[in-house]
């Protein structure tokens, strides 16, 4: 009996179903480019999360019963209450906390 590797598999869909969307980005014109470049970045993070092995084997397996998993992905988040703007507050403040810092050891 041979087991499969979800992850291994759902890495690969997902890659290709993102090169295929760049091949098609390519023959868009440059405004609808621009429109759908949030859409782009979204895919290609969410991609790079699938890469590093995030999900387990059986949500990779749950994720591949979608043609196009890594839409299914991006359509589900577009609706969900996470936002990336929350995750770019926390890093602006440790940043400036760090700069404080280093600014207050300076003046000493």
């Amino acid at each position: 009996m041979t087991i499969k590797n979800y992850k291994e598999l759902l890495k690969k869909r997902c890659k290709n179903e993102y090169d295929q969307l760049m091949e098609e980005m390519k023959q868009l014109p440059t405004d609808v480019i621009i429109k759908r470049s949030y859409e782009r970045i979204i895919k290609s993070d969410m991609l790079a999360c699938i890469v590093e092995g995030f999900l387990s084997q059986e949500e990779s397996e749950a994720l591949l019963c979608y043609e196009k998993p890594l839409e299914y992905i991006y359509a589900e988040w577009l609706h969900n209450s996470l936002s990336c703007l929350d995750v770019m507050r926390t890093s602006l403040n440790l940043c400036a906390n760090v700069a404080v810092k280093e600014m207050k050891s300076r003046r000493k």
